[in-house]
């Protein structure tokens, strides 16, 4: 089994916006980044279709563009909207937008559309719209 690479979402100006997500706004604890990073290594490790059996992945949130949920437990339910490719769907995933939930609801509000939207911009720009996953 070959490792699966992970992508982040980068703004027009190349920040790295799930790496921010996670670092400031979500203001998660160190627990709960801790649990993230778990996670994302294991899905590096073990790839998409066995973390969608496992289900630790959820969804899709968003059928028609195939956009799914990381499930993180904890104070505070992490779950990072991602998908499978979109350039290889064989061998990575791309981290499209940081979100929690909040009484079963993905904040921010609108968030499985906003992913959507952040895959179509990859699709189009996937050189310059994307980079390699850091760890938090």
């Amino acid at each position: 089994m070959s490792r699966t690479i992970l992508w982040d979402f980068v703004s027009q100006r190349g920040e790295n916006l799930i790496r921010r997500w996670a670092s400031k706004e979500a203001r998660l604890s160190n627990v709960a980044r801790g649990k993230l990073n778990a996670k994302l290594d294991l899905l590096e490790r073990i790839g998409f279709d066995a973390a969608l059996n496992a289900a630790w992945l959820a969804g899709p949130v968003d059928k028609q563009r195939r956009i799914y949920k990381l499930r993180i437990y904890g104070n505070v339910m992490v779950r990072p909207l991602l998908c499978q490719g979109p350039v290889d769907g064989n061998s990575e995933c791309t981290l499209l937008l940081g979100a929690i939930e909040k009484g079963g609801r993905l904040q921010p509000e609108g968030a499985a559309m906003r992913a959507a939207e952040n895959r179509e911009v990859i699709k189009q720009k996937p050189r310059t719209r994307r980079t390699r996953h850091e760890r938090f």
